[in-house]
């Protein structure tokens, strides 16, 4: 059994072997032959400048868009560099390779469509060479005969505020130049976005910085080690280096560097350096031996609901599967039902209890239930190896351990609706937590069979659901006996049907008595990996980085729970995944909430062929592709408000479902139909209307009479206001009133040619091999260039030393001699924002990355990187001789 999945340095699925999914190599498109290879992938829409500084290296700088535009794409996310003059950077202590240098390059011009509803954003990052002296820049948007349209300047003395632009009134939708120029303070780099207004606000949440979440300055969490008595003794604490303490119940304890006696506001300046001094101490509390984790006091706000998690925006998968409706009928999401989870095991603080309870992730800790860990002794890679009560997922380690793979896929069904993180599809569910994936995410079929067994428990279930976002197996018929003893006893058993994009069945999925889940981005459509076939069910989302099928100007993928261990202790952290193992947990939560609607209701227990009766007469899907049933998407994708109403047997609150739940206007058809089916009581609905949010789009007709069968309106794009090559997004809101309430509901609608592949850059992509020395500085001992082609990357390693690295890959626009810097491409090995150490031994090792410019959400919770500048390379062509080194900026 292997866990696969592919690496994504938005965070997606890792790993080579079984979690995700299915069996085979993380990367099919990579060759194995080399100790070291992989692809990097593309973020949806990124471009580069044409004329960056580190082409001096390569002997190609010249300069191209100076006073010829480059035509670029529209939405757009583009970074580039400019000086207003040459030089070389000065001397580095980091880098052990000097003479870095960089040319002149005063202006950048480009040219692409815009329309009114866009927003242009340039954002400035200073270089090292840059100095004290006042960065001066200025952004001219000219129309395409040359006439002047509207400019403004930026002044770094005055604001570090990114400057935007829009179309000034009396200006349409057509082709523009947009002229970058800096007059002092070079050189810089930058990052120029362009997109819509809804667009622009969902970037919002996203950073071209690395993550630094709020945190009380001076101030920490700590968790002790216990003694052999199992208990925190006074003297370790006492220890610690720390002024004051209080106790906060367990092995918790919040300290402070300097007594609240003589604490006093902080200036900016004074915060920006406690915030630094924190960090710094955090680390050397962690090094302390009698301390489990130590992590800032981080700053949350109290939320309410599952819409106002902090990262639910995040979270466009739900909406695309009506669960916010879903949830409306059902507000105890999953209330009194439990679903395993065999996978890695899910993450925790310190260690398990005699009984296998737990200080479990945060956003997990209120759902979780005492598990079990059948990983056989010669893959287990805890720190008590073989079976036991213990469900931790002890991440990496020298011994190639695994992710927290199974931390993700728990969050996704589970995760509390608490004001931190994210919202489980069932966050009111138990999550029973058994770990079969061990060394490298490797487990046996004996292993899974005992953990099947376990879960049955003679007959008497410990879980109404298992999820297994894993697979790899041949068709072994004990294990399938295993699971059909499982749903002989009422178990719904549910697993992902692999990323390989391939028909050629992998099990457990492809038992008959198992849920099969295949995987959609968000625009619905099949996943570039997600396997197919006769014996896949139906699919639900999982995401696909390469795309940005809804467009909202992100990445589509599966943000979740997670763990950094980036520093050397695991902290609670959240990633966005991609995988089929990202799907199959959708449907695990959706069969809990399932389940509880038929105990509220007393209408028949969804069991498996409960299930399968009602997925076959198309109750629980939304129609993909051929109609019916078909070997693409099976019978769909998953609608949790259907699924909610099936199982309470049509006796539901009176509510609107829309059909389809995303309207993609993608090709050429101008009109399409939404159908708003009344669920309930249809005379308990009046008061429908419909409101777009763009001139472009209207929907005949927008109000209705009250009591009928179906509202179906006609949705018609205006094409005369839309140009070609351009991404248009807006949503509609259905308002209405249900037994004298006021509901509403949201559509999103989306126009796009889409993103051409093959016209993605990222600019020079560095990839790093970099170990840590013993003073905790990182020397990066291989490098090579990665090869764009079509659109994505490729590079390999060979002759690398036995050992652990990290892996990163990343552009030097500027040429200083650090990638991954702020305004460059960056990708980091598994998780952008959490990197953590492979281990090169004899086996070939295939990953597959995303590079972009943006930051991920990955680091939000984990410990901040204030002073991290990026990772110092070696000169190019220089592939493994005087290593770079670093001292200050270690992950």
């Amino acid at each position: 059994m292997r866990l696969i999945s592919r690496i994504l340095p938005v965070a997606l699925c890792v790993l080579g072997l079984t979690g995700c999914g299915g069996g085979g190599s993380s990367s099919s498109n990579v060759t194995t032959t080399h100790q070291i290879s992989g692809t990097i992938h593309i973020e949806a829409n990124t471009r580069v400048d044409g004329d960056t500084a580190d082409q001096l290296e390569a002997g190609d700088f010249r300069l191209v868009n100076n006073t010829t535009p480059q035509d670029t794409a529209s939405p757009l996310i583009l970074a580039g560099f400019l000086s207003d003059s040459s030089g070389v950077y000065p001397y580095d202590t980091h880098l052990s390779s000097q003479g870095f240098s960089y040319p002149a390059d005063p202006e950048d011009k480009f040219r692409l469509k815009l329309i009114t509803d866009q927003v242009i954003t340039w954002q400035i990052f200073p270089s090292r060479a840059s100095g004290s002296t006042p960065i001066l820049a200025s952004l001219t948007l000219w129309d395409d005969s040359g006439n002047l349209v509207t400019s403004t300047s930026y002044n770094s003395s005055s604001s570090t505020a990114p400057i935007t632009l829009k179309l000034p009134g009396g200006y349409g939708d057509g082709n523009y130049v947009i002229d970058l120029q800096i007059q002092q303070g070079g050189p810089i780099r930058y990052v120029l976005t362009v997109n819509t207004l809804l667009q622009a606000a969902a970037l919002k949440s996203s950073s071209l910085e690395w993550n630094q979440a709020d945190f009380v300055p001076n101030q920490a969490i700590v968790t002790m080690k216990a003694d052999s008595s199992g208990q925190v003794s006074a003297s370790s604490v006492d220890s610690l280096d720390v002024a004051e303490s209080s106790h906060l119940g367990g092995k918790a304890m919040r300290v402070r560097r300097i007594p609240a006696g003589i604490a006093r506001a902080l200036s900016g300046n004074d915060l920006a350096q406690a915030r630094q001094d924190t960090v710094q101490w955090i680390k050397q509390l962690r090094k302390d031996p009698s301390v489990a984790s130590a992590e800032p006091d981080y700053i949350f706000q109290t939320m309410a609901s599952p819409v106002t998690e902090p990262l639910y925006p995040q979270q466009w998968n739900y909406p695309l599967i009506n669960l916010p409706l879903a949830w409306q009928i059902e507000p105890n999401a999953g209330l009194g039902q439990t679903v395993a989870v065999l996978d890695t095991g899910i993450f925790a603080y310190g260690s398990c209890d005699s009984l296998g309870n737990a200080d479990w992730h945060p956003d997990l800790k209120a759902n979780v239930e005492a598990g079990d860990d059948e990983v056989s002794v010669s893959l287990d890679t805890d720190n008590q190896p073989g079976p036991d009560n213990c469900a931790i997922d002890p991440g990496g380690d020298s011994t190639g351990g695994t992710d927290y793979h199974g931390t993700h896929v728990a969050g996704t069904i589970a995760a509390v609706v608490n004001g931190i993180g994210v919202t489980g599809v069932a966050y009111d569910a138990k999550i029973l937590p058994v770990r079969v994936l061990g060394k490298n995410g490797s487990g046996t079929a004996s292993d899974l069979i005992n953990a099947l067994s376990w879960v049955d428990n003679n007959h008497s279930p410990r879980a109404h659901v298992v999820n297994m976002s894993l697979g790899g197996l041949g068709p072994d018929t004990a294990l399938e006996a295993a699971i059909n003893q499982l749903v002989a006893d009422g178990v719904v058993v549910v697993a992902a049907a692999g990323n390989e994009a391939t028909s050629t069945p992998t099990y457990p999925a492809a038992f008959s008595n198992v849920i099969a889940v295949g995987a959609v981005d968000g625009g619905k459509n099949l996943a570039s990996y997600s396997n197919y076939g006769s014996w896949v069910d139906l699919v639900a989302p999982g995401g696909d980085a390469t795309r940005d099928a809804n467009g909202d100007g992100q990445a589509d993928v599966i943000v979740s729970t997670w763990a950094d261990d980036s520093s050397g202790t695991a902290v609670a952290s959240y990633a966005g995944m991609q995988g089929t193992s990202m799907a199959t947990p959708h449907v695990s939560g959706i069969v809990a909430l399932m389940q509880r609607e038929a105990v509220l209701k007393g209408t028949p227990v969804v069991n498996t062929d409960r299930f399968r009766q009602l997925l076959e007469l198309g109750q629980l899907t939304d129609d993909l592709g051929a109609a019916g049933r078909d070997n693409v998407y099976g019978y769909g994708l998953i609608d949790a408000l259907k699924a909610v109403d099936a199982a309470a047997n049509n006796n539901i609150p009176s509510i609107l479902s829309p059909e389809p739940t995303l309207v993609d206007f993608t090709g050429s058809a101008d009109t399409q139909t939404l159908d708003l089916k009344p669920l309930g009581d249809i005379s308990a609905i009046t008061g429908v209307s419909i409101s777009s949010g763009a001139t472009w789009l209207t929907a005949t007709p927008a109000s209705f009479s009250n009591g009928l069968a179906d509202y179906q309106t006609t949705l018609k794009v205006d094409t005369t206001q839309l140009k070609l090559d351009q991404g248009y997004r807006t949503e509609l809101t259905v308002s209405y009133f249900s037994s004298g309430n006021a509901r509403s509901l949201t559509v999103p609608v989306i126009v796009r040619l889409g993103d051409n592949v093959a016209d993605r850059n990222a600019g020079r992509q560095f990839v790093l091999l970099t170990t840590l020395n013993a003073d905790g500085s990182m020397k990066t001992v291989k490098q090579a260039t990665a090869q764009l082609s079509n659109g994505v990357y490729t590079f390999y390693f060979d002759n690398v030393p036995a050992g652990q690295y990290y892996l990163s890959a990343g552009s030097d626009l500027d040429n200083d001699g650090y990638i991954c810097s702020s305004g460059e491409s960056c990708a980091e090995y598994p998780v952008n924002g959490a990197p953590q150490l492979i281990t090169v031994g004899t086996t070939p090792i295939s990953v597959d990355l995303t590079t972009s410019y943006r930051r991920p959400v990955a680091s939000q919770q984990s410990l901040p990187r204030p002073g991290f500048s990026g990772y110092a390379r070696l000169p190019e062509g220089n592939s493994g001789g005087t290593p770079a080194t670093r001292s200050m900026n270690s992950p």
